[in-house]
């Protein structure tokens, strides 16, 4: 039997307001209408009709699933030129200046203002990332970056992302994997490190197991007792966070 219904789900998720997708549609059909090259009505209307005809196949997704995974299944979608679609087709009707403002106007509606969701903030840098992340990394890299130079901190878990996204210099022995508690993956350090308190014993036993020169605490967190019981220092603090250095190392 045929199961729509994740693809229905996917759809609907993917459509929020649905002003978009029905400007995508109908600027589809404009550029069928109104653009007189082939390859391009073939790339933008023929290559997206194909996609979301696929997408939309149980049968596809049922051999995608078997081949790679159904949590990946959604980014086919990614495929779809929506943008590009829609700005084409205001291109293509510019001699027709009420339909251009409808087109503006439909968009500027579409959604919502994106500063009132929380996980987005005005950026604080060039890097778009927090300028608390960037502090840390700035003190514990080396002045001087070289391809045999081997950081490997832990990060609280709210820090990994941004870490990953700013130096490939600085190693960390979990990332995003950790997050996704359906992967099952070996998660004791990081329960360590997530813990209301850190029990500190733990923590610098399975840090120096994964030879982590650099354990991040989060200052606001109790500890059992100082890390300097373990043979680290406090090299810093940076806004709610502690940078202790291991100086075995």
């Amino acid at each position: 039997m045929l199961d729509f219904e994740p693809i229905l789900t996917i759809w609907k998720n993917y459509a929020g307001t649905g002003s978009l997708l029905v400007l995508y549609v109908l600027g589809l059909f404009c550029i069928w209408r109104r653009e007189e090259r082939k390859e391009i009505r073939a790339l933008l209307v023929w290559g997206s009709l194909l996609t979301a005809g696929l997408f939309s196949c149980p049968l596809f997704r049922q051999l995608f699933v078997r081949l790679l995974d159904s949590e990946t299944y959604y980014r086919i979608l990614w495929i779809l030129p929506i943008g590009i679609v829609i700005a084409y087709a205001g291109i293509l009707i510019i001699d027709r200046p009420l339909s251009v403002l409808i087109l503006c106007f439909t968009i500027m509606i579409s959604g919502s203002f994106v500063y009132k969701s929380q996980y987005i903030t005005p950026a604080e840098n060039v890097y778009k990332l927090p300028q608390v992340v960037i502090d840390i990394c700035e003190e514990i890299l080396p002045e001087e970056v070289t391809p045999d130079t081997r950081i490997i901190a832990v990060f609280p878990s709210e820090l990994i992302h941004f870490v990953r996204q700013y130096s490939s210099d600085i190693r960390m022995p979990y990332g995003r994997e950790m997050l996704v508690e359906r992967w099952n993956n070996e998660r004791e350090l990081f329960d360590l490190m997530e813990a209301e308190t850190y029990d500190v014993e733990w923590i610098a036993d399975k840090a120096i197991q994964n030879y982590c020169r650099y354990v991040i605490l989060n200052a606001n967190k109790e500890k059992t007792e100082p890390m300097e019981n373990y043979e680290y220092v406090l090299d810093k603090v940076i806004g709610p966070y502690e940078i202790y250095r291991d100086t075995r190392f």
